[in-house]
């Protein structure tokens, strides 16, 4: 029996260690039992080596005196393991030696806790233990960390971050301390685990508040030493270890350190209670008291208490040249400042797959096929346009992939998991396709293990053991009677700036090698203009690929704007240049020329991006949005040109020759400076009395396009996001020159000219973009938006007191928006004019004549205003809004819906128009009826606020009849029911028209 039961114990033991780690020190005891039987060691000798409970890392520090000590072990056991641990050895000297060679790693971003950045065990570091270098740049300082005692960790841990945080605010520099990381060999990942990240902020936040004690130090340090970061370690084979490392970055900003110094208190005396204390460079104490107090510099590659010595001078010193060391860091802080450019990896290569359209379809390419390594978990966020791809087949060479990697994101989507192996033309090709459901559903092949049924692979031995069965999927998925030979898309999510950090200038052999390649291929043409007019500003080569590109794919919208982009850049680049204040007249003439063609190129592009947008709206299930990089080229390229004349002798009165207020012919009569000038400004009259009116039209049509479309489906509008800091910036240049003129200085002033002063007040309007209906309905979704509205009141207020001839139909419209917009965002407002007032307003110009441009803006106010009135015309106001919309806004629709601003509640006057902001007070924090309209749940939520007006009605060949107006639904899908079923819904106003939401059928 006993026998027995020793013979399973010996299974178990086997069983468990049946797949060693490739590190030896993480082998455990079976591990170790395992090795020793291996090596051709006796069970018994193997049983007795296990109950000493000898681990891998132990293993590799015994000596044949501690066999010796083992008196029951065979002479034959002892010379066996010996020999073999001496190999063991070198096997680890050699694992070691070829990370250290080979596997290099950048730290982690400073200062940063989301970047996509994780460290592979065993790799080095390439950054050393220094002291200060140019204040910005971080020192670093490593902690091994693994033989603290677990009871220490703690103290050991908010130890060493207050002393290094102090060493670094008073040295002014920015520092890193790494724990999990070896300082021999140096910089070596070792990586610790943790189980519970919170006591490790809560701990440090405490040892601040006892070591700083000055409530104002306390407060600093706070703001200066930032909380933890846990950076993931992976193994070799790209799969988690379990383990990270923690760092905490010291960043002593000028602007919250000053010159102030920082003592510490009982630090010295906290490390003592340690058992394992690390050599410090400390002076042994002389006894003269100190209260405990130190004061700690980087001095080197450690940090440096100053108070320890029987002399205080060295202290006294330094503190006296604090003021010095921190205009050392300001100014390091200034210099930085101007270099530094920020850039959102993730955002760029999501513009740089969907050309800015956030989606990808099969409009351009029959197939898609994706190519993908290990993403982090913030990298996600940005991948989500591959959901709406549908691709063909996916590689993934991500072991991890189902539990937190790209398969994970698509888990809700119909895919079909496959190995390699299966792959493999075994039979008749056709069977093997049908068998994998290929074209079907997404083929998602694990190139790297990931499955229960084949273990990952390290990046040395991946080759040899998966490279061939991954080659018969790229030759398998290349047969045409596999898939028809139609344009195909391979996307492989690797960024070109991982080549160029580790080889400079591979990158160019890279574009240059796809680009002999994919011959015929546009793209690869753009990508090497992009990068040389990007990264080597030379214009001419990248002219003549932009060209080539061009060739290739005409009728491509971005591939047409690359030839603007690269006139764009080297007329910016040519102006940076020049140091001449004022800009020579030759300069001029050539940087308007070379404006002139940017603006030209770009007006080319939105012509195609016109024809690319009307093709687009006959194709089925095709959701790429209107390119809009032409209309910003032009708006870049004209604040470009104004920059350019506010550098000559024309800066005093530029506003008032570009609104035609001075003739150029009257120039040099004005100021005789301008008589060199003027033979340049008389060639490109024509050019620059246009600039004004050609940036005012860009701004209404993005405007147009950005506040009353949406995008398609319930997301985020990405396209607005990065392009509207843009346009807002080009906006404030453009009211900096023609609308400098503020309402307060205004509205008082009664000496002023009439003439003067309505021009002034338009300006003012201008200024607050209170001159187009769709900059005031940009207010309902901006904060602090009631001190613009109440001032474009007061201004139209005063408009509509002039004669009729002095004023517009859209001066009263305008003016009714901006008292609707109000009531809803400061109902309290003392403002706003009575409800009555405006419908009253509206019926005196509702039957005058309308140009059809403003048709649009009337109508949708008109049905918001008479939404409840019997005796009015509602089906034919809502009949010619949706025809405006149809000339005005379809054309650029593609992709988009139109927005709903207001919705229909259940009182009558202001109170009857809800917004988003309304609705979304009902909802959580983080939810938004603009990004969650086709959520069941969010509409349960919006029931149960009771906000809203619920209206009954009747299907009618698609659409629902309600008191003869047509409401159609977000999608025509949801009314797949038999004309004349009763439905209740709410509606929402949108520019197409009233729209069907929530919508439920009746019994």
């Amino acid at each position: 029996m006993e026998a027995s039961r020793n013979s399973e114990k010996k299974k178990d033991q086997t069983a468990v260690s049946s797949k060693r780690p490739v590190d030896i020190n993480d082998w455990n005891k079976d591990h170790v039992r395992q090795w020793i039987l291996e090596i051709k060691v006796d069970e018994e000798d193997a049983e007795i080596f296990y109950n000493q409970r000898i681990n891998g890392a132990s293993l590799l520090l015994l000596e044949e005196t501690d066999l010796s000590s083992i008196q029951s072990l065979s002479l034959n056991a002892k010379k066996l393991i010996i020999h073999n641990i001496d190999i063991l050895k070198q096997k680890t000297q050699q694992q070691n030696d070829m990370v250290t060679q080979s596997c290099s790693l950048k730290p982690y971003p400073f200062s940063r806790f989301n970047a996509a950045h994780r460290y592979r065990e065993n790799s080095i570091l390439d950054v050393t233990e220094t002291g200060p270098k140019d204040l910005i740049q971080p020192c670093h300082e490593f902690k091994a960390f693994v033989n603290t005692a677990e009871e220490d960790k703690m103290k050991k841990y908010t130890y060493e971050v207050i002393r290094f945080a102090a060493a670094c605010m008073n040295s002014c520099t920015n520092g890193t301390i790494h724990f999990g990381v070896a300082d021999d060999p140096h910089g070596k990942i070792l990586g610790i685990r943790v189980q519970k990240t919170d006591d490790f902020d809560a701990q440090q936040s405490h040892a601040i508040e006892k070591h700083f004690k000055l409530e104002r130090s306390v407060q600093i340090a706070k703001r200066c030493i930032k909380p933890p970061r846990f950076v993931e370690v992976l193994k070799a084979d790209m799969t988690s270890t379990g383990k990270c490392v923690i760092e905490v970055d010291i960043e002593p900003s000028s602007i919250i350190c000053e010159d102030i110094y920082f003592n510490t208190y009982e630090v010295v005396k906290n490390i003592k209670q340690l058992k394992n204390k690390d050599k410090m460079q400390e002076a042994k104490p002389t006894g003269k008291k100190s209260d405990g107090k130190s004061f700690f510099i980087r001095d080197g590659s450690s940090s440096k208490n100053l108070i320890t010595s029987g002399s205080s001078k060295e202290y006294e010193k330094y503190i006296k040249d604090m003021p010095r060391l921190s205009q050392l860091r300001k100014d390091a802080e200034e210099k930085h400042l101007s270099t530094v450019k920020i850039s959102v990896q993730g955002l760029k290569l999501c513009e740089m797959i969907t050309g800015g359209t956030q989606s990808l379809d099969r409009s351009h390419f029959a197939w898609y096929i994706v190519v993908a390594n290990k993403s982090h978990p913030v990298q996600l966020e940005n991948l989500r346009f591959l959901l709406h791809m549908d691709p063909v087949a996916v590689l993934d060479f991500d072991p991890e992939s189902a539990e937190n990697g790209l398969n994970k994101l698509f888990e809700e989507r119909k895919i079909n998991v496959h190995l390699p192996a299966q792959f493999k033309i075994t039979g008749a090709v056709e069977d093997i396709a049908n068998k994998l459901k290929l074209t079907r559903n997404t083929s998602w092949v694990f190139c790297n293990g990931g499955t229960n049924e084949e273990t990952p692979s390290d990046a040395d031995r991946w080759l040899t053991e998966k490279g061939s069965s991954v080659r018969d999927v790229v030759s398998f998925l290349c047969r045409k009677d596999v898939l028809p030979q139609k344009k195909f898309l391979t996307i492989f999510l690797l960024l070109s700036q991982d080549i160029m950090k580790e080889t400079p200038r591979l990158e160019e052999t890279v574009l240059y090698n796809a680009a002999k390649c994919y011959s015929k291929d546009a793209v690869m043409f753009q990508l090497l203009a992009r990068y040389h007019y990007i990264k080597k500003c030379d214009f001419t080569t990248a002219m003549s690929w932009a060209k080539k590109a061009k060739d290739h794919l005409k009728d491509n919208s971005y591939i047409c704007d690359t030839v603007s982009q690269v006139l764009v850049r080297e007329l910016k680049h040519a102006v940076h240049k020049d140091k001449d204040n004022p800009i020579k007249p030759d300069s001029l003439e050539e940087y308007i020329t070379l404006a002139k063609s940017a603006g030209e190129a770009c007006k080319e592009t939105q012509q195609t991006a016109y024809r690319e947008g009307m093709t687009r709206l006959q194709r089925l299930k095709d959701y790429n949005t209107y390119n809009t990089a032409g209309h910003l080229g032009e708006l870049q390229t004209a604040a470009v040109v104004i920059q350019i004349l506010q550098k000559t002798p024309l800066f005093n009165c530029l506003d008032h020759i570009l609104s035609g207020e001075i003739t150029f012919e009257d120039l040099p009569r004005k100021n005789p400076e301008l008589k060199q000038y003027y033979h340049v400004l008389q060639k490109h009259k024509n050019y620059l009395i246009q600039l004004k009116g050609t940036m005012k039209n860009h701004f209404y049509f993005l405007d147009n396009f950005f506040v009353n479309l949406v995008p398609f489906f319930a997301e985020k509008d990405k396209q607005k996001e990065l392009t509207k800091p843009k346009v807002s910036r080009y906006f404030q240049q453009y009211t900096d020159l023609f609308c400098n003129i503020h309402w307060s200085e205004l509205v008082n002033n009664e000496r002023i000219n009439l003439m003067v002063k309505i021009e002034q007040t338009r300006q003012c309007l201008e200024r607050n973009k209170g001159d187009s209906y769709t900059g005031l309905l940009e207010y309902l979704y901006e904060k602090d938006s009631a001190s613009a509205l109440e001032e474009i009141i007061q201004q139209y207020d005063f408009i509509l007191k002039l004669k009729k001839e002095a004023r517009h139909l859209m001066d009263t419209v305008n003016f009714i928006y901006a008292n609707v917009i109000l009531a809803n965002i400061k109902p309290e407002s003392q403002y706003i004019r009575p409800y009555q007032d405006l419908r009253n307003l509206l019926l005196q110009i509702i039957d005058q004549p309308t140009p059809f441009s403003e048709i649009l803006p009337l109508h949708y106010i008109t049905v918001l205003l008479l939404r409840q009135e019997e005796d009015c015309a509602l089906p034919t106001f809502v009949s010619q809004m949706k025809l405006s919309y149809l000339k005005d806004l379809r054309p650029v629709s593609n992709g988009k819906r139109a927005a709903v601003h207001f919705y229909l509640g259940k009182d009558e006057g202001y109170s009857g128009l809800i917004s988003h902001r309304d609705i979304n007070s009902c909802l959580g924090s983080e939810q938004n009826i603009s990004t969650k309209w086709d959520d069941e749940k969010i509409w349960k939520q919006v029931r149960d606020c009771e906000k809203l007006c619920r209206v009954s009605g009747k299907i009618c060949n698609g659409f629902i009849s309600v008191a003869g107006v047509k409401v159609y639904p977000m999608f025509r899908s949801q009314l797949n029911n038999e004309s004349g079923t009763k439905v209740s819904f709410f509606i929402g106003f949108s520019m197409n028209g009233p729209v069907a939401l929530d919508i439920d059928f009746e019994s």
